[in-house]
């Protein structure tokens, strides 16, 4: 029984620190890998750290080591890909720009069992669509500067972004160190 209260307090304390940005509305979306010894755990888990936070999670692919998982606010994410920029680069993939966000999902999903890595997952994850179509285009290469996204077109608004990440991370770590239940972990997080 103890093991298992320690492997529900792990796996509910890796989704707060990874969602961490997404309960701060800093990013509409974060991506998570989840090792194959813990995945059973985490969809047990799933609803109740959904129901705690508010967000949404979707099981992108599934490997024989590791699932990755996409977890959302569903309105920040509906919102960041329905811009135009990103709608003009999602359609040169195949995304339907009338689809709903579960099949926008969906097809992000189809297009990560592919052999090509899909980056226009940046767009889901809220990277200026500047940035992701000149990634794209310029294989990765010849970018501005780069930490939690290689930035190509806005240094600076890249920057305060970052910043705001590291807080809700690093704020997300201070709450954990408690141990409080997930839903008290999530409200604190969105409060601050």
């Amino acid at each position: 029984m103890l093991h298992r209260n320690r492997c529900r307090q792990h796996i509910e304390s890796l989704f707060l620190y990874h969602a961490s940005p997404v309960l701060r509305n800093v990013k509409p979306a974060v991506l998570i890998t989840v090792k194959s010894e813990c995945v059973g755990m985490w969809k047990n888990r799933e609803k109740a750290m959904c129901k705690a936070s508010g967000l949404h999670m979707s099981e992108l692919r599934s490997k024989n080591a590791s699932s990755l998982f996409l977890i959302y606010d569903r309105s920040a994410l509906d919102a960041a890909i329905r811009n135009e920029r990103s709608l003009d680069i999602l359609k040169e993939f195949g995304y339907e720009a009338a689809g709903s966000v579960d099949l926008f999902i969906a097809h992000l999903s189809d297009r990560l069992s592919g052999s090509d890595f899909p980056h226009e997952v940046g767009l889901f994850l809220g990277y200026p669509p500047g940035d992701v179509k000149a990634y794209i285009e310029n294989k990765g290469q010849n970018c501005a500067c780069c930490r939690h996204w290689k930035v190509y077109e806005n240094v600076g608004k890249a920057k305060e972004i970052w910043a705001k990440i590291d807080e809700a991370q690093s704020d997300a770590l201070d709450i954990l160190q408690t141990l409080p239940p997930i839903h008290i972990a999530a409200n604190l997080l969105k409060a601050v």
